[in-house]
């Protein structure tokens, strides 16, 4: 079965995005998405250049989700768990929320989950992701 399949970047600062690490995110996931053999069109790369990722609230990931919702996207990827959210909680409420209505998410960086190890893994990467978060803002 054919999937649409989106890419999701972000970076938190105007510091990240000055150097350019949006482009280096993208590029590594357009060659991930390319190796597989899946499609991307440009209107399914959503960027929240500038968004912290303990919130919800970024725009290209309302319109992921929106999209999500309304059965246009049935695959995204990311480039890792904390790209997505730096809280865990969000994190698990995205996977829940896409899985429901049947959309698979790729973390690149990440192994599938095959068993209950790798979501425990899962898990507790997101929450190292969570407390780095908290350490940065700390400094």
């Amino acid at each position: 079965m054919f999937k649409v399949t989106a890419i999701y970047a972000r970076v938190s600062s105007d510091k990240q995005a000055k150097e350019g690490t949006i482009d280096s995110q993208l590029a590594a996931l357009r060659e991930f998405v390319a190796q597989k053999g899946w499609q991307v069109d440009p209107d399914r790369e959503f960027v929240d250049n500038g968004y912290s990722g303990a919130t919800l609230a970024r725009p290209a990931l309302d319109r992921l989700r929106d999209e999500i919702a309304c059965g246009q996207i049935q695959r995204v990827v990311v480039l890792s768990v904390d790209r997505l959210s730096r809280k865990f909680v969000h994190q698990a409420l995205l996977r829940e929320e896409w899985e429901r209505v049947g959309c698979e998410l790729v973390i690149v960086n990440e192994p599938e989950l095959r068993n209950p190890q790798d979501q425990v893994l899962n898990q507790i990467k997101a929450v190292f992701a969570e407390y780095e978060r908290e350490v940065l803002l700390e400094r």
